[in-house]
């Protein structure tokens, strides 16, 4: 649980953080001090993140705060990168592929997923024709290139993954510094819902369902039933000290397995089992390899 708040607060954007992040995107696009407003760029953030040696969530994170708070706007292209038709008969495609069989598994996994390639420019998805022609995404995109150059097909891939447009001018310190309240603001709510999960998976002291009202404002008297704190305290009702006791006086007769435990105590199954896990983890029986239940020597 430690490591997953450390890991959560690592990606949260400090006011230094998203100052050094603004003033790396303005010289990125060498945008001057005083200028830049309503300026347009295209904008990868893996390449960006590379270059400076952010972390990609921590700077998405920064970007999406810019975003919000209106001083750029990021505008994400969910669309296929790559689109490409081919140019030359099926016949022509077929030739191709008896003279050159390294290629052949990528053209015909293209051709299944898209049939349409002959018609019109299909949207391609590179990674999954990759794991579908069991090679890898840089191959098959090399080989794209390779047939778009000996015009086999017609190919348009993009190297953007994001538009983002400057809508002031660069102030550095003076812009962060206005909205850096907010950043604080955003940051504790986000650390407060994450506790409230984290205390919502680590307690076991209340019904899961009354706490996850609990946390939307609400209010609930009855206990649901069915949740792990639940079912863990209807078992305990049972009496599992006999429940033990009588497990122990049938193993002393003969070895059982699990269902036959079951059949003669006439207890629920998930009683038993529990009672089971309980004998073994204080080495009062075993279990042997083929399955049957026995006192411990």
């Amino acid at each position: 649980m430690i490591h997953v708040e450390a890991q959560f607060l690592n990606i949260l954007p400090d006011k230094v953080f998203l100052n050094l992040v603004f003033v790396k995107l303005c010289n990125y696009f060498q945008i001057a001090y005083g200028e830049g407003i309503n300026e347009k760029f295209s904008f990868n953030i893996n390449q960006f993140c590379t270059k400076y040696g952010f972390s990609v969530l921590k700077v998405y994170n920064a970007l999406q705060f810019l975003d919000n708070q209106g001083i750029v706007s990021l505008s994400q292209e969910f669309t296929e990168k790559i689109t490409l038709q081919f140019l030359i008969p099926s016949k022509e495609v077929i030739r191709y592929m008896s003279l050159n069989p390294q290629d052949e598994e990528v053209i015909l996994t293209i051709l299944r997923t898209n049939p349409g390639v002959y018609e019109t420019q299909s949207t391609i998805n590179s990674a999954l024709i990759a794991k579908k022609s069991n090679t890898s995404e840089n191959q098959v995109l090399a080989m794209l290139h390779k047939l778009h150059e000996k015009g086999i097909i017609q190919l348009h891939a993009k190297n953007n993954d994001a538009s983002i447009t400057f809508n002031e001018v660069r102030e550095d310190e003076r812009t962060i510094s206005r909205v850096a309240k907010y950043l604080e603001a955003q940051n504790q709510l986000k650390t407060q819902q994450l506790q409230s999960v984290l205390q919502y998976i680590k307690d076991d002291t209340k019904c899961k369902s009354q706490l996850l009202l609990q946390y939307f404002g609400e209010t609930k008297t009855t206990e649901c039933g069915i949740c792990s704190y639940c079912i863990t305290k209807n078992r305990t009702k049972i009496d599992t000290t006999s429940l033990n006791d009588t497990i122990i006086g049938l193993l002393k007769i003969q070895e059982l397995n699990s269902r036959d435990i079951q059949k003669l105590t006439k207890y629920p199954k998930d009683d038993v089992i529990f009672a089971l896990q309980n004998l073994l983890e204080n080495d009062t029986i075993i279990v042997k390899p083929n399955n049957l239940y026995s006192l411990k020597n």
